[in-house]
């Protein structure tokens, strides 16, 4: 239908309503009052909860400092860092202010700024920023899919970090010198130069 940002749109509310009548008319030899039941025993899993409370809460701090924090770290780094390694601070960033798929929205506009400035690849820019973003996630303690996952299987998280570090480290820095060797193959334009703020960096 060709409306902007159309999926986004409709609210999420409706989206949900959907996805219940989905589940009503599904397994018919179950009564409506027991499929009621069922769901309401779902909805109230542990993990459900948490992963539903780690949303809201993710939500919140992007509706109120993320978008911010993440662009002040970005021009920041940027700003110190020569324009060499635009590409590279774009993934360093990534990782660190990793949300998964959060980050990737946030700084994929500054990627787009900085290969329009910088002159390297659109592609290169954009695919550090989802490579660095990933390892981050990968790596992250406030995760919802790291919390189901160790719920789930009942172990540690310190334990899923360790094993997440040993198999996404080595990745990374594959990532990192790659980044840096098609880099340099590249003439730099002008570096980056655009205002942050110093205690947006805290959250």
């Amino acid at each position: 239908m060709k409306i902007p940002m159309g999926f986004y749109n409709i609210p999420i509310v409706v989206a949900f309503m959907l996805a219940i009548l989905t589940a009503c008319f599904q397994n018919r030899s179950l009564s409506f009052d027991r499929k009621l039941e069922l769901m309401g025993q779902g909805i109230g899993d542990k993990n459900i909860i948490t992963m539903l409370l780690i949303f809201l809460t993710a939500g919140t701090f992007v509706g109120v400092v993320g978008r911010s924090s993440a662009e002040s770290v970005a021009y920041l780094m940027l700003s110190l860092i020569p324009a060499r390694f635009s590409v590279a601070v774009l993934f360093v960033v990534a990782c660190f202010v990793s949300t998964s798929v959060g980050t990737i929205t946030l700084i994929v506009p500054i990627a787009a700024a900085v290969s329009e400035t910088s002159g390297f690849s659109l592609a290169l820019c954009v695919a550090s920023v989802i490579g660095g973003a990933m390892f981050g996630d990968n790596l992250s303690f406030i995760s919802d899919t790291t919390i189901a996952a160790c719920n789930g299987q009942g172990c540690a998280m310190k334990d899923k970090f360790r094993e997440n570090f040993g198999i996404a480290l080595p990745a990374a820095i594959a990532s990192l010198a790659l980044i840096l060797v098609v880099s340099f193959h590249q003439d730099p334009g002008a570096a980056i130069i655009k205002p942050y703020n110093l205690v947006q960096l805290i959250p």
